[in-house]
């Protein structure tokens, strides 16, 4: 029997296809790409230092890879393997990343050519598909490999440099990518459109009218005499009515109180019933996009959450490749699809459709996101994680929607008039669904409202009148979903790289979260300005679009790869991306684009005691600044929530860090409050001086505010460590104020403060009291678990628990802690997605190990060297005595 080799990426994958082929074929995985671009120029062979544009490219745009360190010991298993293989499949994702990925192997394996190399692309882990692959196999297409090179140095050509510029003239660590600025200026922009919104107030009357035999249901006030009343859709952006709604009534305080007071005492009757036939159809299967965006809306999950279930999903074979923007499903699908909607709904309730023109410009040969086998989503849940048994539910579901009839109902528009001769008019609209169609299997979202039975000329009673006040509401920002959505409309980047996106975006100085909403952080408006300016091409909407369709054209063999990228550097016939760098370097004043006069927009310019109020983004973040005076904006504030009155406040703030609270009875010295990057503190001394200050934190809730110049000194005490009595043995008991709370100590013996413990009148007995009791080994040790799960699957039913630690919550499987995300609750995460977080740590802790191991044996290797070089010394100074001799 043949021995084949079969190389994955993944090693869940490996395990899922070792299992279908069995005996004869051995399933190795290289763990994702193998080589990349030096990231140093250390890295750099010395045969290409002085050949390079930047680093890793030559000066004829030709890549220079290197090995990943971590990957020396898998390719030389790989290449054990493959010394007692016939024959080598390469089965890694059939995508272009997926394509280099098998490229590089054979670069690096350099077979035998007696060997045969095989290409498995597989659309889905499941045994029929791999046992079509083998019967079919494909040759390595290298245009395809050409296009994914080409934006691999398109995004270092872009990248490097532009980070490096903006490090110089904005902050450093800031970084730049073809993709992520534009959609950082998306962001930008809304955040634009919503600081130059006016809020425009105005007045509505709903009723709910009671029917003759007791029913009630709930009106909008249409008009009054035939004039429209002003709703919050008929207000533009400036606060006044929109052109084409001029006409309407904005209804005031008085009118709609004067109104209320006329309409309880007025009569009413049905004076139009209409009934529409209702129809919603079926939604479309999913692509990577739609994915991220449903499981954000249904089930919460950030799009690296998604794609990282998604993908361990398609691993073990429950679904197809999750990487696709094609709609179109296969004719074995539709006919699975078929048979399980006739067994569990009846086949009445069947009504085939494929989805070829949404497919038209899709960039890939895959089905959309399906499952692979159909297997039931209760099944499927024993079997894997939290996260991804309710995404296998959701993609099952809407898999087996897309094939069945539409929901159908009556939609019913009753309206109400007022008997008076300027009378008014109420309308209510109700939808019921008499045929729910594909909602049977997906019914969420659906709402029917129900309206009681009535004729026209009836007469109806008024229940409840409630004049209420709105304003209109600024355009909302976008959430991770709806970014997804915008940046898929336009063409910016592809699906594949959305949710690696999002989450730079967000690990960098770029964007907050506020509830759903992603926030841009002042440095994002400078940056995004900077690029205006001066890189305008690079982030123009189009840009990312176009450079897509180059791709595949180079992946087509239409276009030259090196010609793409020599005009993309070098420019053809306008300025390339390297002229405007090194224009920029000279001529961008970091000053003047980190420079915001307040109000960003609408209205006078602010002051602050007579001095115009700027805002500026510093090297430690955004700071408002007017004259001598500076305020730190903080960290979380969004830019439309800076206003006036918030102005004054941070400036007021910043004004009395230079205004001493008084000075120091013992020392004379001045005390300050001063606000830094880590909050509030207190400092004794002149940072003039030549004499370095003392510093002291706040405590926990205390208000800046509320500190006297008496607190003040205490709270330097504290650091020191105020003396409160001895212990029985005559050592000094201090009380101080440390990294992890309020303490005491006595020697070397230390014990927390407990709740109800001030820590400024703390007496000696309660602090003997305190040292008598046995030590608490950590705070997380007295506390009880925050939420805890057992058998947990992706650790092989390991149990997790959500502690609340020294540096915040963690996750532990009482083997490794990993620490909880900003954005994650600690008592609502879910299991699945804390066992990432400590599968994640373990890999981080694994690559560190390798460090470690690495420069032990370097070190022994270099002290065996020396020894082997002072014994040689030693041998010819012998050798030389004896010839002298």
């Amino acid at each position: 029997m043949p021995r084949r080799l079969v190389i994955v990426e993944s090693p869940t994958k490996a395990k899922t296809i070792q299992k279908y082929l069995g005996e004869g074929f051995v399933v190795e995985a290289t763990v994702g790409h193998i080589r990349d671009l030096p990231r140093k120029a250390s890295q750099v062979p010395e045969e290409h230092k002085e050949n390079q544009v930047v680093t890793g490219i030559t000066n004829d745009f030709e890549a220079i890879y290197i090995l990943d360190e971590d990957k020396k010991s898998t390719i030389s298993e790989i290449r054990k393997q493959l010394k007692t293989a016939d024959e080598l499949y390469l089965a890694t994702d059939a995508d272009r990343e997926g394509e280099a990925i098998s490229w590089h192997i054979l670069q690096v394996l350099k077979p035998k050519k007696s060997i045969p190399v095989k290409r498995l692309r597989l659309g889905q882990i499941t045994k029929s598909a791999l046992e079509k692959a083998i019967a079919e196999p494909e040759e390595l297409d290298t245009l395809l490999v050409e296009a994914q090179e080409a934006r691999r140095l398109v995004d270092r050509l872009y990248g490097f440099p532009v980070s490096s510029l903006l490090w110089r003239k904005i902050a450093q660590g800031l970084s730049a990518g073809r993709v992520q600025t534009v959609a950082i200026r998306l962001l930008v922009d809304r955040e634009k459109e919503r600081l130059v919104f006016i809020s425009a107030v105005f007045w509505d009357l709903d009723a709910v009218f009671r029917t003759g035999a007791g029913d009630t249901f709930e009106t909008k006030l249409l008009d009054i005499g035939g004039n429209a009343i002003a709703q919050s859709k008929d207000f533009g952006d400036n606060g006044k009515l929109k052109k084409e709604s001029a006409d309407r009534k904005i209804l005031t305080s008085d009118e709609a109180h004067s109104l209320r007071d006329r309409f309880s005492s007025s009569s009413f009757k049905v004076s139009s019933l209409e009934e529409k036939p209702y129809t919603r159809k079926p939604p479309v299967p999913f692509i990577t996009s739609g994915l991220q965006q449903e499981a954000s809306n249904r089930l919460g999950y950030s799009p690296s959450r998604t794609m990282r279930a998604a993908n361990a999903l398609f691993q073990k074979g429950f679904i197809t490749y999750v990487r696709t923007d094609n709609y179109v499903l296969a004719a074995e699908a539709l006919q699975a699809i078929e048979d399980l909607i006739s067994s569990r709904f009846g086949a009445s309730e069947h009504a085939p459709r494929n989805f070829g023109t949404l497919s038209e410009k899709a960039g890939g040969e895959h089905e959309p996101i399906r499952p692979a086998d159909f297997v039931d989503p209760q099944d499927v849940a024993g079997k894997v994680g939290d996260d991804e048994g309710r995404l296998y539910e959701l993609i099952w579901k809407r898999t087996v929607a897309t094939q069945m009839k539409p929901a159908t109902g009556r939609t019913v528009i009753v309206e109400v008039e007022e008997e008076h001769d300027d009378g008014a008019r109420y309308q209510a609209r109700g939808t019921v669904i008499d045929d729910p169609g594909f909602l049977r299997v997906d019914p969420a979202g659906t709402k029917e409202t129900i309206l009681p039975p009535v004729a026209i000329g009836d007469k109806v009673d008024i229940s409840d009148l409630n004049p209420e006040e709105h304003s209109t509401q600024p355009i909302g920002r976008y959430t991770e979903a709806g970014l997804i959505k915008e940046m898929e409309k336009r063409g910016i980047g592809r699906p594949s790289t959305y949710a690696a996106i999002i989450e730079r975006i967000q690990q960098a100085a770029y964007t907050f979260r506020k509830n759903k909403a992603l926030v841009p952080t002042w440095t994002a408006f400078a940056v995004v300005r900077l690029m205006e300016e001066h890189f305008a091409h690079f982030v123009e909407y189009t840009f990312t679009k176009k450079m897509e369709d180059d791709l595949d054209e180079i992946a087509r063999g239409v276009k030259s790869r090196q010609e793409y990228l020599r005009n993309f550097w070098s420019g053809n016939g306008e300025t390339g991306l390297s002229g405007l760098i090194e224009a920029g370097m000279k001529s961008i004043d970091p000053a003047q684009i980190c420079r915001f006069p307040m109000p960003f927009a609408n209205g006078d310019p602010w002051k602050f005691r007579d001095q115009e109020v700027v805002l500026r983004v510093g090297r430690y973040g955004p700071y408002l600044e007017a004259g001598e005076i500076r305020g730190n904006i903080p960290e979380e504030l969004c830019p439309d929530e800076l206003d006036e009155k918030k102005m004054d406040e941070i400036l007021q703030a910043g004004a009395r860090k230079d205004e001493p609270l008084g000075h120091c009875s013992a020392t004379g010295k001045p005390i300050f409050i001063k606000s830094g990057r880590f909050g509030p503190y207190i400092q004794r001394g002149d940072s003039d001086s030549d004499e370095k200050p003392e510093f002291a934190s706040l405590l926990k809730d205390m208000e800046p505010e509320s500190v006297t110049v008496d607190v003040a000194i205490q709270l330097l005490q504290l650091k020191e460590g105020r003396v409160c009595g001895t212990t029985t043995e005559g050592q000094k008991i201090r009380v101080c104020n440390g990294r992890y709370g309020l303490y005491i100590k006595a020697d070397k013996e230390t014990r927390s403060l407990e709740e109800g413990d001030d820590p400024f009148t703390v007496d000696e007995e309660r602090c003997r009291v305190l040292l008598a009791q046995p030590k608490k080994r950590g705070r997380a040790a007295a506390r009880p678990p925050i939420q805890v799960f057992e058998n947990v699957i992706e650790l092989d039913g390991a149990t997790i628990e959500i502690k609340d630690g020294r540096f915040g919550p963690y996750a532990t499987d009482g083997e490794t802690n990993a620490t909880l995300t900003r954005d994650q609750d600690p008592e609502k995460i879910s299991s699945s997605q804390a066992a990432n977080r400590i599968l994640e740590k373990r890999e981080r802790d694994a690559k560190k190990g390798k460090k470690k191991t690495k420069k032990k044996t370097t070190k022994k290797k270099a002290k065996k060297k020396t020894t082997k070089k002072k014994a040689k010394k030693k041998t010819t100074k012998k050798k030389t005595t004896k010839k002298s001799e």
